[in-house]
């Protein structure tokens, strides 16, 4: 809260993301973004995958943990986090090291990717794959023929 009113303080302009962590990571890089920054608390596992989509598309990324009680704190201490690991700021290589692969299928469509698209006797889907050792970039358009698949 504190952020967000100094920014609007400064007339920052603001776009409010309620679900999409991920898209909206994604917003911010590319050669034409649509956002100059992405500020977000979310789930330890939405930031990995920020992270490892930031690596894959050679853009930066911090984080730290935010956490919602002393139990959650207990419970890191116990899975090995030091005294200062709970409130230190984690690179983007510390959380996604070494080589890192990122994909996703839009289901629902957003600004990152299409949702599925069902016609008579099937649906089309688009995927995105990226690669961190190599910088590619796949948008994959995949139409799933429903008549042709085997009966459960």
């Amino acid at each position: 809260k504190r952020i967000i009113d100094e920014l609007l303080r400064l007339n920052v302009k603001i776009n409010y993301i309620t679900d999409g962590d991920i898209a909206g990571v994604l917003s911010v890089i590319g050669q034409k973004p649509l956002n100059d920054i992405y500020y977000s608390t979310g789930g330890a596992p939405e930031g990995v995958l920020a992270a490892v989509a930031m690596r894959c598309l050679g853009g930066d990324f911090q984080g730290r943990m935010s956490w919602r009680n002393d139990e959650e704190i207990e419970r890191a201490r116990d899975m090995g986090f030091s005294e200062a690991d709970l409130t230190r700021i984690w690179s983007c290589e510390e959380i996604a090291s070494g080589d890192v692969l990122f994909c996703a299928t839009g289901v629902t469509g957003g600004p990152m990717l299409p949702g599925v698209d069902f016609f008579g006797g099937g649906a089309t889907s688009h995927s995105l794959v990226l690669r961190s050792r190599t910088g590619t970039i796949r948008r994959i358009e995949t139409i799933h023929d429903f008549t042709r698949r085997p009966l459960e």
